[in-house]
């Protein structure tokens, strides 16, 4: 059977050594958890991130920052 679980995962910065376009905040959050860095799915918002959570070894989902979904004039 395949299980799905969905859940936020938060890493304080000074347990890091480098910024978010590292993937070491991926790869420590693996660690913690004890999963295979391939078994996540990261939302992430920026290219820094998205180029961190590959590089982790992780999938990718783009999310587009909400500002761009909005339109000015919905007429």
């Amino acid at each position: 059977m395949n299980t799905l679980v969905i859940l936020a995962y938060t890493i304080k910065s000074p347990c890091l050594s480098k910024g978010k376009s590292s993937s070491d905040i991926y790869i420590k959050t693996a660690l913690e958890l004890n999963l295979m860095p391939s078994k996540y799915i990261i939302f992430e918002d920026s290219i820094s991130g998205i180029r961190a959570a590959f590089a982790a070894d992780m999938s990718v989902m783009a999310v587009p920052e909400s500002e761009s979904l909005m339109t000015k004039d919905p007429k």
